[in-house]
């Protein structure tokens, strides 16, 4: 596993507060200790994690139509269009724009962007 780029100005852009900032930090951003489960029926796509914070939970649905979404990392309510680009899943809020992937070594690639133009990218091997 791996993660690239400001991640801690990523999660500072999505709300994530200082203290919370700090203990992410500490634990290596989940690094090679974060259990993560996808799950797909159609367009509807579960994502569930174990963090140092609690379990967190989200879906998506990439119909290309706007929805309310649950920004994990904060637990606020917020609209969302999600659509895939090819084999890309892309999500757009007005905070963020994300990119999730499964790269050519089977790793999930999530690419985050926030709007101040701060860009992280996390890599994690299917185990």
């Amino acid at each position: 596993d791996s993660v690239e780029g400001d991640i801690d100005k990523i999660m500072e852009d999505l709300g994530v507060g200082y203290m919370t900032r700090t203990m992410m930090y500490a634990w290596g951003y989940g690094v090679d200790e974060l259990e993560f489960e996808v799950t797909q029926s159609g367009d509807t796509i579960h994502l569930s994690a174990k963090t140092p914070i609690g379990d967190k939970e989200c879906t998506i649905l990439a119909h290309g139509a706007e929805f309310d979404y649950t920004e994990p990392s904060t637990d606020e309510e917020m609209k969302a269009t999600a659509f895939w680009e090819g084999p890309v899943l892309v999500l757009k809020t007005d905070k963020e724009e994300s990119r999730r992937f499964i790269d050519d070594y089977g790793n999930l690639v999530l690419e985050t962007t926030t709007c101040s133009g701060a860009k992280a990218v996390r890599t994690m091997r299917r185990k």
